[in-house]
């Protein structure tokens, strides 16, 4: 089980103290002593530990912490992790390049619940993963991002990330992936590499650090752990 340090913020390529969000948890971590290096594992043959940053690995989410910095996630650690422990039916058929469309979702149709609904999808080589909350005849989403997969390697690459933005919801429909709206509040190119990495590794902390892959806990709050794949 090594133990993986990753870059120090100021040095991770496209990043700067200038984003707040990240060099806030960096100095919240040097100061309170809590900053660690993230611990993966060899849990699953096809994704050793051994394997390079950018590709997927199984992570002890025990480990983590509110101090963890951001630069330590991954959005292919977090969905990995995620469905390895939620079902490995599931973790094998997204990871089957000849499955075409997948969908796996911790999800809660109710207006204004304390946590989002968090859900990820794959067409082809394209990720797309998120996490939302029902406001109205919206989904309102806190991240919307986009990695592609080379099926080939394990390498996956972001391209997209939008840190607000709406799709259209009626009750008991799935998710209108295809009319996703962008809200670029904060200033940034949703296309920008270094944004997209910045936003995958958002979504990747939401997941890890709730652990969203406890049936039992989403069970008690009656939210709805589903997948289908085809």
């Amino acid at each position: 089980m090594p133990a993986i340090n990753f870059p120090q913020l100021a040095n991770l390529a496209g990043f700067s103290p200038e984003d707040m969000d990240a060099y806030e948890m960096g100095m919240e971590a040097e100061f309170d002593g809590g900053m660690r290096a993230v611990v993966f594992l060899d849990k699953c043959p096809s994704l050793p530990s051994t394997s390079p940053i950018d590709h997927p690995h199984i992570i002890d989410a025990s480990q983590l912490t509110d101090y963890t910095p951001i630069a330590n996630y991954r959005l292919c650690d977090g969905i990995a992790t995620t469905l390895w422990n939620s079902n490995q039916e599931a973790f094998a058929k997204f990871f089957d390049e000849k499955v075409k469309v997948f969908e796996w979702g911790n999800t809660t149709d109710k207006e204004g619940a304390f946590l989002a609904s968090f859900v990820v999808r794959r067409v082809g080589d394209e990720v797309t993963a998120g996490m939302y909350h029902v406001s109205g005849d919206v989904h309102d989403w806190d991240w919307h991002v986009k990695q592609t997969i080379d099926f080939k390697t394990g390498k996956w690459t972001a391209k997209f990330a939008a840190f607000n933005g709406t799709t259209p919801y009626k009750e008991g429909e799935p998710v209108a992936w295809d009319a996703f709206t962008a809200l670029v509040l904060d200033g940034k190119n949703p296309v920008d590499p270094a944004h997209a990495q910045f936003g995958g590794q958002r979504v990747a902390r939401s997941w890890l650090n709730n652990m969203i892959w406890d049936n039992e806990w989403a069970t008690r709050r009656e939210r709805k752990m589903a997948w289908q794949a085809d």
